[in-house]
């Protein structure tokens, strides 16, 4: 019976054979192997749904599926006998096509173990589908469709999995239709199809949503954003996915579902935007939270279509007086808001922008009497104002602001502006001028360091006042004290080094040694945080 078995197998699936026999004859005498060696993947996938769906085609056309039932051999033995073939069959094509991918590593979508992994799990998935569909489209299609949407689930649990893992990991959940259909052909008999599938089909149904389910459940949450509170409270949040946030102080742990991203902590309390995946998309909304506790209250949900513009972590929009601002904007039909955010509520104030701009825009200083709002835009920084027309002060490859003070260096100048009323420069320097630090320096501080063609000094923006400043000056991130400047920089992978600038000299305060496999960092005002998808390194600073 097997040796029939094979010989049916390989006459009905002739065509098939001819077409990857065809194909591989192109990867071997052409050039198209880039389009080629994908195509060959994709029908020894078809192959192997074949192989496993044709498993009682032959009887049933042939009317001898009754015949073949009434045979004196056990259920078991005789799914046996018909699919011991197949996966001869199958495993032979295999074969081939791993030597062929060893003589000439064609540029294949997948690695061999994943291609096998992903082959086996169609050749069951279509096995267990022989009995409920007469058409091979038919229970290719529900494969597929399984095949994909456990894909889908993966890659959305794990944007950065890569896709011969990502194949590898979503195929595993078909092999469970496999002992669900052996159960069930056990039972088969002589009654209609109907009655086998009314009980096959919703058990399959159910099997692949506890699937699904297990691996959602299963799956270890990837932290990809991490953030440092002023309390020293740690928060860290699943990104790429919004599955979930934690919130960990000591040994106190909370979790919360969805992305809540800490935007700013302003008169001692924490404002946070709230991401959740909602039934038209990404759903996002401005609130106050109290980690500790729990204790949330909304104070203004999104319309459908806009987004926040928050900038730097920890550090989002402008502070001016009781109350920070934040930009919102539907960036499709050019409109925005700047969002006045109080304690209790939220007022959302109208502005425009220049159209046609490209880069996200970022809010990062507001100043009163009247309230006009410094925003950057592709490089290049304007003023807005409520009811106003934008106002281009110019290009900056970087900036800073403190009170009334604008500092935007370029490649020709530093400039400092007043902006108490419009716009007037109170200091201008010729010559290649840029920030130091300014990747994680915050964007509002009294005092900043400065390079004019390589003159490097501290530069007071309330005075104007300039003070030469001497010792390795190559920060990634400087923090204005008060009374003395900080500045981290990082010599090496998995070392920081913390000094300390005051009266013109630099001292060294601190460094910071961590596991060099740990490649993510942030810099806060509190300390540094290095980590990966599942481990972290906090490193404070001292007072």
């Amino acid at each position: 019976m097997v040796a029939l078995e094979l010989k049916r197998l390989l006459q009905e699936g002739a065509v098939l054979l001819l077409v990857l026999a065809s194909i591989t004859a192109g990867i071997v005498f052409t050039r198209y192997d880039d389009y080629l060696a994908p195509a060959l993947e994709i029908f020894l996938l078809l192959y192997a749904s074949f192989c496993g769906w044709s498993l009682l085609d032959r009887e049933r056309r042939d009317g001898a599926l009754e015949f073949m039932l009434a045979l004196p051999a056990s259920r078991v033995r005789l799914l046996g006998l018909k699919v011991l073939p197949r996966i001869l069959c199958l495993a032979l094509v295999y074969c081939l096509y791993a030597v062929l991918y060893s003589l000439l590593e064609p540029p294949s979508l997948l690695p061999l173990s994943s291609l096998a992994l992903l082959i086996l799990a169609f050749f069951v998935a279509s096995l267990s589908l022989s009995v409920s569909f007469r058409s091979f489209f038919a229970a290719l299609c529900v494969t597929v469709f399984l095949s994909g949407g456990f894909t889908a689930l993966m890659k959305w649990l794990d944007p950065m999995l890569d896709y011969g893992r990502l194949m590898e990991r979503s195929s595993l959940p078909l092999f469970v239709l496999g002992p669900l259909f052996v159960f069930a052909f056990r039972r088969l008999d002589v009654r209609p199809l109907s009655h086998f599938n009314r009980t096959f089909l919703p058990l399959a149904g159910v099997l692949a949503a506890l699937s699904a389910f297990a691996l959602y459940a299963a799956h270890p949450y990837r932290w990809r954003c991490h953030f440092i509170l002023d309390d020293g409270a740690i928060v860290r949040i699943t990104c790429d996915t919004c599955r979930a946030t934690e919130w960990i102080s000591g040994a106190e742990e909370r979790r919360y579902a969805g992305c809540i991203h800490p935007l700013r902590q302003h008169a001692g309390i924490t404002y946070v935007s709230v991401r959740r995946n909602g039934l038209g998309g990404m759903e996002e909304s401005l609130a106050r939270l109290d980690f500790a506790t729990g204790a949330m209250r909304e104070l203004y949900a999104l319309p459908t279509g806009w987004e926040l513009f928050s900038g730097r972590p920890l550090e989002a929009g402008a502070v001016c007086g009781p109350a920070f601002y934040l930009l919102a904007a539907q960036k499709a039909s050019n409109e925005y808001l700047v969002l006045q955010v109080g304690p209790d509520q939220v007022r959302p104030l109208r502005i425009t922008l220049p159209a046609g701009t490209t880069g996200h825009p970022y809010l990062f200083h507001a100043v009163h009497d009247p309230l006009r709002f410094v925003v950057e835009i592709a490089g290049s920084i304007w003023i807005a104002a409520p009811g106003a027309e934008p106002l281009r002060l110019g290009a900056a490859d970087s900036w800073a602001a403190h009170g009334s003070r604008l500092l935007l260096c370029t490649q020709e100048a530093l400039r400092l502006y007043d902006l108490t009323a419009e716009p007037v420069t109170v200091l201008e320097i010729g010559g290649r001028a840029r920030r130091l630090g300014v990747t994680w320096s915050p964007a509002v501080q009294r005092r900043v360091l400065v390079c004019v063609d390589e003159s490097i000094s501290v530069l007071d923006l309330q005075t104007g006042a300039m003070e030469a400043a001497v010792g390795p000056l190559k920060p990634l991130c400087v923090f204005d004290m008060g009374d003395a400047m900080r500045l981290i920089d990082a010599p090496r992978p998995g070392e920081m080094i913390v000094r300390r600038l005051a009266g013109g000299r630099i001292t060294e305060e601190h460094t910071f040694r961590w596991n060099p496999e740990l490649r993510v960092f942030r810099i806060y005002e509190r300390g540094i945080i290095v980590f990966d998808d599942s481990r972290y390194e906090v490193y404070r600073f001292n007072r």
